[in-house]
């Protein structure tokens, strides 16, 4: 089998996810980058199964779920240095990693905010 140069997920163009994070990512973070990336389009991909994204372009994927799935991109990588949920402390006592972001759940259709179904 051919090598390919299309990255998995490619729905979810790494360069995109880099520019949406805004800060410069160093090569010891690159690494942590991708996998909170494949991270977060394998959790887009299980709980959207009413849209294919596999081979999708990023122009195919609608922008909603694009922005959430990078705003999930950001939580996971907040989380990594915070698995307590406590980010840090400062003058106003410790300020707090969500762990559960509506504005995600919004974007994605996810919880309340999904389409009623049949279980």
């Amino acid at each position: 089998m051919p090598a390919t140069s299309t990255p998995p997920y490619a729905w979810l163009d790494p360069e995109a996810v880099a520019a949406y994070l805004g800060a410069t990512i160093t090569d010891a973070e690159a690494a942590d980058v991708e996998v909170a990336r494949q991270a977060a389009a394998d959790y887009v991909e299980r709980v959207k199964r009413s849209l294919v994204y596999l081979d999708a372009a990023p122009e195919d994927i609608p922008a909603s779920v694009r922005s959430g799935a990078m705003l999930l991109v950001s939580r996971l990588l907040a989380r990594r240095s915070s698995p307590a949920g406590l980010a840090t402390f400062g003058e106003f006592g410790a300020q707090a990693v969500r762990a559960h972001d509506a504005d995600i759940d919004r974007m994605l259709g996810l919880g309340r905010y999904g389409k009623p179904r049949v279980r």
